[in-house]
């Protein structure tokens, strides 16, 4: 029974042991504490350590930020002996631009060899010296494009019984970059608020987050700054202009590209053209081709900053297509002559060896294919010394002559009327056994149109022997 009773007591004991150890009491000369912006305020608090063995306490101040108001101990460790105290300070310090408000804060000692800890709570009101003071500020929204303006509105109230004259700065950054800057007079009459509205165009403005800030100076004195954040789309715009003019024997188009939009963006010019004027064009800046479905497409990539413009054009030379269609008309022209005038044409109707005494039969054909009559037609044909011209006619009989280089024969036709053809034929025969190929001079025609005397001449015949 004895020695559950001792248990009992030395459980108890060790449950009080911290307590008697270490027992923390924090005295504060006041409750509450004023202060004055723009200046330190200092409050003395005691520490005092009730407990029956030395002890090391940590002090905290939390929160130690109060909107514009630092807060800040002069030690944040202390030891203390049994039943001893120390003071501790807090300084307190309000910029000018803090606002007239009233704060909770609390002071937490801790015991380091224990868990036992205390907080006590600290009541600060903060009283402006400067009059003026921002008391709200509004910006309409918080996400802009660029073709939007931005507005900040600012209220100002005058706390003095006389009118209050300052200074209103507005700033917009970017990053650490100042962008846009802007300084107003104001005036505020006694114990009177006033709002202030700062406007800027968001134009030129890149894509991100930017900074609007507020800054109010009284007697060159900074007594009150506002900041907001705001951020500006990303807009990816592109103006195309395009223009067209005729030149001599070609056609110019331009087309005028302008990045509208806030950031380096890539614009796609994409014209259709007709497949077979690719090879008769010529441009600024070489394009990609694509054809597709029987389509052509000229295609240019153009990577432009904001208000960055250029001009792309291609020019259609119809030169080329000009001598080309006039090489076939020409080439018809040609044809068409050819298939409309007098023609002559010679032949060899001959098979077996080139022996002497065999006949060869050349047959000489005229056509007048043209509409109207040719007189005075006379066909002449050169027989080479290595022949022998037969005495055997079966049509018109010609003339024969000799001449320094063979046999002359010559036919006279008075008139071929349209569509009219004749046959010319005689015979031939070798001097001497000839091996090989024989080539025969061409014939030709001497005729007269209305207007002119014309010559033409025969393609040129070839006797193979066998």
């Amino acid at each position: 029974m004895r020695k559950m009773k001792f248990v009992t007591i030395f459980i108890g004991f060790l449950f009080l042991f911290p307590l008697i150890l270490a027992q923390p009491y924090i005295k504060v000369e006041k409750g509450e504490i004023e202060a004055l912006t723009g200046q330190i305020t200092s409050l003395k608090i005691q520490i005092q350590n009730l407990g029956k063995e030395k002890d090391i306490f940590k002090l905290i101040i939390w929160p130690d930020r109060l909107d514009d108001v630092f807060l800040a101990l002069d030690r944040y460790i202390i030891a203390l002996n049994a039943s001893s105290s120390a003071n501790v300070t807090l300084n307190i310090y309000p910029t000018l631009t803090a606002r007239e408000a009233t704060y909770s804060t609390k002071l937490v000692v801790s015991s380091i060899y224990t868990d036992e800890k205390l907080e006590k709570e600290l009541i600060i009101r903060i009283k402006r010296q400067i009059p003026l003071m921002i008391t709200q500020s509004f910006l309409e929204k918080n996400f802009y494009y660029p073709n939007e303006s931005l507005n900040l509105i600012i209220e100002i109230k005058n706390s003095a019984i006389l009118l209050q004259n300052a200074t209103l700065k507005f700033e917009i950054l970017y990053g650490n970059k100042i962008l846009k800057s802007e300084e107003i007079k104001i005036e505020v009459p006694a114990k009177e608020s006033l709002n202030f509205t700062f406007s800027s165009s968001l134009d030129k403005f890149l894509p991100g987050v930017y900074k609007v800030k507020g800054s109010l100076f009284y007697e060159e004195k900074l007594a009150g700054l506002i900041e907001k954040e705001f951020e500006v789309a990303r807009v990816v715009d592109f103006e195309v202009e395009k223009g067209e003019r005729t030149e001599f024997l070609s056609q110019m188009f331009e087309y005028f590209v302008k990045n509208v939009g806030n950031d380096f963006a890539t614009y796609e010019l994409k014209v259709e053209i007709k497949p077979y004027l690719r090879y008769l064009i010529s441009y600024s800046q070489e394009p990609e081709f694509l054809e597709t479905d029987g389509k052509m497409f000229l295609i240019w990539r153009i990577s432009l900053n904001p208000e960055e413009s250029i001009k792309i054009y291609y020019r259609i030379n119809y030169l080329p297509l000009l001598l080309l269609v006039l090489f076939f008309v020409v080439l018809i022209y040609l044809i068409i002559r050819k298939s409309f005038e007098v023609s002559i044409s010679k032949f060899v109707t001959h098979k077996g060896a080139l022996v002497p005494k065999k006949a060869i039969k050349i047959l000489i054909e005229v056509k007048n294919k043209t509409r109207s009559s040719v007189k005075n037609v006379v066909i002449e044909d050169l027989v080479p010394p290595i022949l022998k011209v037969v005495e055997k006619f079966e049509t018109l009989k010609p003339e024969i002559k000799k001449v320094s280089d063979g046999t002359k024969l010559t036919w006279k036709i008075a008139n071929l009327n349209p569509d009219e053809e004749r046959v010319l034929s005689y015979y031939i025969t070798p001097m001497l056994h000839v091996v090989g190929t024989i080539r025969l001079p061409p014939a030709k025609i001497h005729y007269m149109t209305k207007k002119k005397k014309k010559v033409k001449v025969s393609n040129k015949a070839t006797i193979k022997g066998e």
